[in-house]
């Protein structure tokens, strides 16, 4: 462990201070490696660098990007704010908070996310360091360097977003699979929002579901959540892989408390009822099962080389099912022999869902006119 400091002069009480509070985050956060401190002779300006292993400021870049926007309705949604010890994005539906030692020593500033994602991504070196000066923010490699502008003043409205505290009682504890139901229940969801139920994912204390119409997806099993919440498909499939840990339900928002002790708060849609009816969807009337190919997964694996991310056609005739992919510039199409003397079925299935489901099911229930998928807790139909 090695730090220093380069002042003009001599070591003042400040840098003291930056000593201890360095030697009491080498305790807590073993992930940085160290900081200087540098002083301008004649003024009161001093910059903090941080040392910092480039994984490790990738992965918490990432994880604040689940709030970016799209595109910038609100000013600074497509940036990261560096403030009170945070990273912070904020899209309007989405309000991520990630806790960081380099948030803290930075100071608040505003940097445009793209370019700064971009620079630590295709950074070769284990360990960068990290400073601002009087405009830029400073990514310093062995060899390289870069310089991301950034802003002074916050105007990213994300205040009134009050999460409760990470100590609070208000927080209930997940369940570890709520996370892999609610990205499950998001791939179901559509895309039309004259029909805006259909691109939202219900929950409520024991369940998990979507349905766009044609495709219904339910994840039964505890929550732990206090009432019926409904929230956008696409605000909830950003927490895929997200280390999940409680939930809490305040007003308008969902929000969540991750293994970091970052939160994540999704705004929460502003209707009183799901779908009416879901329930009858997943019934169906003298079912015959199919075995799956023992390499569907494979099969899955190419195919989304010519669906990028659309549905695959999924195709049953006597003694075979076929999986066809499309998109513009190219296709791809496999058949496997199955067992299935039924009439041919046709279903659109998005490839990345039916690759989870595979792992927990190996059949296919189907009539002439559903395909049903069952595990332990989960349905899966479409017609």
């Amino acid at each position: 462990m090695s730090f220093f400091w380069n002042v003009t002069r001599r070591v003042s009480s400040t840098a003291l201070a930056y000593c201890s509070a360095f030697l009491h985050y080498k305790k807590t956060r073993p992930n940085v490696v160290g900081f200087v401190l540098i002083t301008t002779q004649g003024t009161k300006e001093r910059h903090v660098v941080m040392q910092i292993k480039r994984k490790v400021l990738r992965n918490l870049l990432q994880q604040a990007a689940v709030g970016l926007a799209d595109k910038e309705m609100l000013e600074q949604s497509t940036c990261f704010v560096f403030r009170a010890s945070r990273i912070i994005t904020f899209s309007g539906d989405v309000l991520v908070r990630i806790p960081s030692t380099l948030a803290r020593n930075l100071g608040e500033l505003v940097v445009r996310a793209p370019d700064l994602l971009k620079l630590v991504d295709k950074l070769p070196d284990e360990t960068i360091d990290v400073r601002r000066s009087d405009s830029h923010l400073i990514l310093k490699g062995s060899r390289r360097q870069a310089g991301v502008g950034f802003w002074t003043s916050v105007l990213l409205p994300y205040q009134d977003v009050k999460p409760p505290s990470t100590e609070s009682s208000e927080w209930a504890e997940a369940p570890k699979d709520l996370a892999g139901r609610m990205a499950q229940a998001a791939l179901i969801c559509g895309r039309d929002e004259t029909h805006y139920l259909t691109t939202c994912v219900h929950m409520n204390r024991r369940v998990v579901e979507a349905c766009d119409n044609v495709r219904f997806y339910r994840g039964n099993g505890q929550t732990y959540l206090p009432k019926d919440v409904i929230a956008s498909g696409r605000s909830i499939a950003k927490l895929a892989g997200m280390p999940i840990t409680h939930t809490c339900v305040r007003k308008s928002w969902l929000h969540f408390k991750l293994a970091n002790r970052g939160t994540v708060s999704v705004r929460l849609a502003r209707v009183a009822k799901y779908i009416q009816g879901i329930d009858d969807v997943g019934k169906l009337d003298n079912p015959q099962t199919v075995k799956l190919p023992t390499n569907l997964t494979d099969i899955l694996g190419r195919a989304q080389i010519m669906s990028e991310g659309e549905d695959v056609t999924f195709t049953l005739t006597p003694s075979k099912l076929q999986l066809l992919a499309r998109k513009e510039g190219g296709w791809f199409r496999e058949s496997k022999r199955v067992r299935y003397n039924g009439p041919r079925l046709s279903f659109a299935v998005n490839p990345k869902f039916l690759l989870e489901i595979y792992q927990r099911a190996k059949s296919v229930e189907v009539t002439p006119t559903k395909m049903r998928v069952k595990t332990s807790n989960e349905v899966f139909v479409v017609a």
